[in-house]
């Protein structure tokens, strides 16, 4: 977990990575089943106009379907960006502490 120092404000990069990874995965599963797979055949539904009207809402469900996954899509990468950045910043800053660490004990062995 990566807390800001004087800031009520902590992100918890392994929950932030997973939910990017599991929003992408969820995209894929949702990508491999077309949204024809899930309505009854032509022969099932056995009148002209209901299988027409069954068409339209399939057409208009697989647009929304698109659209939500397009979304879904973007929201995982920026997600996973988030997610590395913060993990960069927490390198860094343990980086500059124990930079900091070694300079304190050369600073404390030369003054003994």
């Amino acid at each position: 977990m990566t807390a800001m120092a004087g800031y009520d404000f902590e992100v918890d990069l392994p929950v932030v990575a997973t939910a990017a990874e599991q929003m992408a995965d969820t995209v894929e599963t949702f990508r491999a089943k077309d949204v024809k797979h899930l309505l009854p055949s032509r022969q099932a539904v056995g009148h002209d106009v209901l299988w027409d009207a069954t068409q339209e809402f399939r057409a208009r469900w697989e647009i929304g379907a698109n659209n939500l996954c397009r979304d879904t899509s973007e929201l995982a990468g920026r997600l996973a960006r988030v997610a590395m950045s913060y993990a960069e910043l927490d390198r860094e800053g343990a980086e500059r502490i124990a930079g900091a660490g070694s300079a304190v004990k050369a600073w404390a062995a030369g003054q003994a």
